[in-house]
């Protein structure tokens, strides 16, 4: 097959030999790496039921709803404890990438206050996201 588009000239030959004299592979370190495939198919369906609409209406920030999808992502990505999830977006995720929350600003305490805040609105997201839901199917 690589000979076929060789012969049919769909391969431009020199530019392969041009990026081995500046691209050096074997010498390139990654140095940032975060998960966001796991944290991208969670954020996608939550935002398909749109939380963050029902969270404005409630009188939430910008910001609180950020963290608090952050939040919910992070769960569901990655189930424990909000020190351990603190630890886990500040090493290893992308989810504030997705979210919009800053990533220096997610702290324990703030998950924990974030976690109360969700929970006090418990009947108020279960009954918007049963109506989104019903929308949807």
């Amino acid at each position: 097959m690589w000979a076929h588009k060789i012969a049919k000239k769909r391969v431009d030959l020199e530019e392969p030999k041009r990026m081995a004299r500046t691209l050096k592979a074997d010498t390139m370190e990654h140095t940032a790496g975060q998960d966001i495939g796991t944290e991208r198919i969670c954020h996608a369906a939550l935002e398909k039921l749109q939380p963050g609409q029902l969270m404005r209406k409630q009188g939430w920030s910008t910001d609180d709803i950020q963290l608090a999808c952050t939040q919910i992502v992070s769960r569901a990505a990655y189930p424990a404890s909000e020190l351990e999830t603190a630890r886990w977006i500040e090493e290893n995720s992308a989810v504030c990438t997705l979210s919009g929350y800053d990533k220096e600003s997610v702290t324990k305490n703030k998950l924990y206050q974030s976690a109360l805040r969700l929970y006090d609105s418990k009947e108020a997201i279960e009954l918007h996201l049963a109506g989104v839901y019903q929308r949807l199917v």
